[in-house]
């Protein structure tokens, strides 16, 4: 019974036994990376939802007065054109 292949979109065939070592390697990969990989994906979430919070609480920069980040009182969100190239005034 086990050695029955699997045909995935026709290029190659997968045993049985192959998907689960390889479902049984990514559940403890994840499983023990736990410690690691949820604190790491909750601050990458908070950092998203916090965004607009942070931009509307920074305050106005005076005219002429240069950004921390390299234009004149532009937001880092419209800086990351400048770093392209594109979008320079």
């Amino acid at each position: 019974m086990l050695n029955r292949r699997v045909s995935i979109s026709g290029r190659r065939s997968i045993s049985p036994l192959e998907a689960i070592g390889s479902f049984a390697l990514v559940a403890a990969l994840l499983y023990f990376g736990a410690g690691i990989i949820v604190p790491l994906v909750l601050a990458i979430l908070l950092a998203f939802a916090l965004t607009p919070l942070v931009i509307w609480l920074m305050p106005p920069l005076p005219h002429g007065k240069r950004s921390p980040h390299g234009r004149k009182g532009v937001s880092p969100i419209q800086n990351r054109h400048c770093r392209t190239g594109h979008g320079q005034a």
